[in-house]
């Protein structure tokens, strides 16, 4: 991926509406291609070929604290985050 060309969260399309089938139809743009890279090193999302887990690490400029974020249909990330 390209590094840092602008100060904002994209460049040409947000990469978390890239995934599950709903994919820009244009291949050219970074976000896009991107999300077909992450798909082939991951599975497609829902699929049968996808990771049981993904660690995804994040930034922010927000006075959090320490924050894990889990999706509640899925025990063994809850369990890992009670842990």
């Amino acid at each position: 991926p390209r590094p840092f060309p602008a100060p904002r969260r994209f460049i040409d399309a947000d990469l978390n509406r890239q995934f599950a089938g709903r994919r820009s139809e244009d291949t050219q743009q970074l976000e896009a291609v991107r999300a077909a890279e992450i798909e082939a090193q991951l599975g497609p999302k829902g699929s049968a070929q996808a990771c049981d887990v993904v660690v995804d690490l994040h930034t922010t400029t927000s006075n959090m604290g320490c924050t894990l974020i889990v999706n509640s249909y899925c025990q063994l990330a809850l369990r890992a985050a009670a842990y």
